[in-house]
């Protein structure tokens, strides 16, 4: 509901220091990046301004967690996390009502 919270997980426990993790989104297809995690270059953030200070990662897992969450917010959400170990893709339908 809009309002709340969600946590879209990886279920993935990320290794490696070379490791890059980036969600992405769009209502029907993600390819705007909007946070990613760079710990090669010690960079992580959020890049699209419709999720500042609504979103945050876990470096660790690489979990996404969106607050205060909007109708506008709803869609397909995709995280892509690489690194020298096998290359996780995954998928997430999102439905604020």
């Amino acid at each position: 509901m809009e309002g709340d919270s969600v946590t879209l997980q990886t279920d993935t426990d990320i290794q490696g220091n070379d490791a890059v993790i980036e969600w992405m989104f769009g209502p029907e297809n993600p390819d705007i990046v909007i946070a990613e995690i760079n710990r090669a270059a010690n960079i992580s953030g959020v890049t699209d301004a419709r999720f500042k200070d609504r979103v945050k990662m876990d470096s660790k897992i690489g979990s996404l967690t969106i607050t205060n969450i909007r109708t506008t917010d709803s869609g397909l959400y995709k995280v892509e996390i690489t690194s020298k170990y096998p290359l996780v893709d995954r998928r997430f339908i999102v439905t604020v009502y």
